[in-house]
């Protein structure tokens, strides 16, 4: 049980001393400065602040202290400028202390930079962090709320719940990462840092298996339906504008604001619903085998509480992309649209491998789709769970045929 700072006494039996990812965390194994080792297992994350207290089954009290962490001193010439910066920050999302007069954050050299842009004077400092909820951090917990959950709406260009992302934004985003413009990135919240971590999970290298599915396309080219580029093309068409692509984009989209809005409720809802929505038995293995493939690997590397909470569920590939992007920061657009291109680029390669193909025929078609990707993401960012379904029956009816196709190279 949490005992908040000021409303218990006494001496405690150990104190454990955790930086601010730990004392988010749900489920941990802890050992405090005299030795004292408790598992911490809660139903729901935790935002446990200095001075808060851990009472254990047995009713001794561990106390929590923060412990010192490498951060941003941010300041400013006066009140209106420290403001502006503030509101950039949380335009970011990012995990923000805020006094009267400074901000501190974590330190992050692309935010550093984007900041002294701003006017902003930089200092590094090691002390504890102890962030604002709600924004980007866990914000309220039963009872002890440290913020204001930040489930309404904004009108910032990168909606929290079901606003609409201009395809301005997407462009604007295309546009700096071109020209490796590592600067304020206001209007669009997207920044080369966000482009080299989703290069790294939507990589073929990150170890989710997505080369051994093909969406059905396996049985497709046994039927002839798919046998040159041309029909290829046509194909991935009718995919991004009436198959699962656009559906896995809102899953990915409301997922990502879910975890944004700090809202467990309406995370489990999309996680939920996402497993279901899923035409057969070998699609499904391929959204979920991925999906919780992606948790592990992600957990493991670039851990969250919220990553962890989807540990040991069945997760749709989408969901879990979406709440890891948001956990860690990662601009929704640019997410979305990389996701996209991941699929698009996966199920061409399968497409090059079973025709067969050219290499260079399979990029034609990836740079024909350019287009399409980008229409896609943009209806799907500006949809909601209301909006979700499909048409691509064919492609449905592929992936059921596939499971007693006699030679597969694929799992779907």
């Amino acid at each position: 049980t949490i005992l908040r700072a000021g409303l218990w006494g006494g001496t405690p039996s150990d104190t454990v001393t955790l930086d601010y990812d730990r004392r988010t965390r749900r489920r941990m194994t802890l050992t405090g400065s005299k030795g004292l080792t408790f598992l911490l297992d809660l139903a729901e994350a935790p935002v446990l602040r200095a001075g808060d207290g851990l009472k254990l089954e047995d009713g001794r009290i561990v106390a929590v202290a923060a412990a010192p962490e490498s951060l941003l001193e941010i300041t400013c010439k006066d009140e209106l400028a420290l403001a502006r910066i503030a509101w950039h920050l949380g335009n970011r999302h990012l995990a923000t202390e805020i006094e009267a007069r400074v901000l501190h954050i974590r330190a992050d050299h692309v935010i550093e930079d984007m900041v002294k842009k701003l006017g902003a004077s930089v200092r590094h400092v090691e002390r504890p962090f102890n962030p604002e909820g709600g924004a980007y951090g866990h914000g309220a917990v039963s009872g002890h709320s440290h913020g204001h959950g930040h489930s309404h709406d904004h009108d910032h260009g990168h909606g929290h719940h079901h606003h609409y992302i201009h395809s301005a934004d997407v462009t604007r985003v295309q546009e700096k990462v071109s020209r490796n413009d590592s600067g304020p990135a206001a209007e669009a919240g997207a920044s080369i840092a966000d482009a080299a971590r989703l290069m790294t999970w939507l990589s073929p290298a990150f170890p989710v298996g997505a080369f051994s599915y093909s969406h059905g396309l396996e049985w497709v080219v046994e039927q002839r339906v798919v046998r040159d580029a041309a029909s290829l093309a046509a194909w991935m068409r009718d995919l991004l504008e009436h198959g699962a692509v656009r559906t896995d984009l809102i899953f990915l989209a409301e997922s990502w604001r879910a975890v944004v809005a700090d809202d467990v409720a309406r995370l489990d809802g999309v996680v939920e619903l996402a497993a279901a929505f899923v035409p057969s038995a070998e699609r499904r293995l391929e959204t979920i085998a991925q999906g919780n493939a992606f948790i592990v690997a992600a957990s493991a590397v670039w851990p969250s509480a919220m990553i962890d909470r989807l540990k040991g569920r069945e997760i749709a590939y989408p969901v879990a992309v979406g709440t890891a992007a948001a956990a860690h920061g990662l601009d929704l657009a640019l997410t979305a649209r990389a996701f996209a291109q991941a699929f698009v680029a996966n199920v061409v390669s399968a497409g090059v491998r079973l025709v067969p193909l050219g290499q260079t025929d399979g990029l034609r078609v990836i740079a024909q789709l350019d287009a399409e990707v980008a229409r896609v993401v943009e209806r799907a960012l500006a949809g909601t769970l209301d909006d979700i379904g499909g048409a691509a029956t064919a492609a449905d009816v592929g992936s059921m045929l596939h499971e007693t196709q006699y030679t597969r190279l694929f799992r779907s």
